[in-house]
């Protein structure tokens, strides 16, 4: 099976739903400021994803994203690392996850961050104050409006 063809059955794609995987640090920031905001690692874009299950290597939080109501407003770009190589098996769990990205890019601040949300989910993790400060000031900064989950293991929205 072809790789684009197995990530299209196995990924649990939707043409829908976008996800971006933060930690909750910068959840707070994002939904405080409600922008999502560019980075600078080999250019200014916001990273986005068809896979549902990047948040073991990306962050603790994951914003569920209408890609619909985006595309209205924004120009999403497919992109595939470079450095990927689909025959090369060395690659432990982690780099795989990271292999798998099914990224798609916005090159630009997504402003209003809030109209885009479907739901945000907050990964438990028991053994941290640090963590249980930081959940507080995380569900003081959701929207009445947005469903949140806490979750033991990422599954597709819906």
């Amino acid at each position: 099976m072809s790789l684009i063809k197995k990530i299209l059955t196995e990924g649990n794609i939707s043409d829908n739903i976008l996800y971006h995987f933060t930690p909750k640090r910068n959840a707070i920031k994002i939904l405080r400021n409600n922008i999502l905001k560019t980075t600078s690692h080999d250019g200014d874009y916001i990273s986005l994803t068809r896979n549902y299950s990047l948040g073991t290597v990306y962050g603790d939080i994951r914003f569920t994203i209408d890609a619909d109501k985006l595309k209205n407003n924004y120009k999403i770009k497919p992109h595939l690392d470079p450095s990927y190589n689909a025959t090369d098996k060395s690659y432990n769990y982690y780099d795989n996850q990271r292999r798998n990205e099914q990224e798609e890019r916005v090159y630009k601040n997504i402003t209003n961050f809030d109209k885009y949300i479907l739901q945000i989910d907050i990964q438990i993790d028991y053994n941290s104050e640090k963590y249980e400060n930081q959940t507080k000031q995380l569900l003081e900064e959701i929207p009445n409006n947005i469903t949140y989950n806490f979750i033991n293991k990422w599954k597709p929205y819906k």
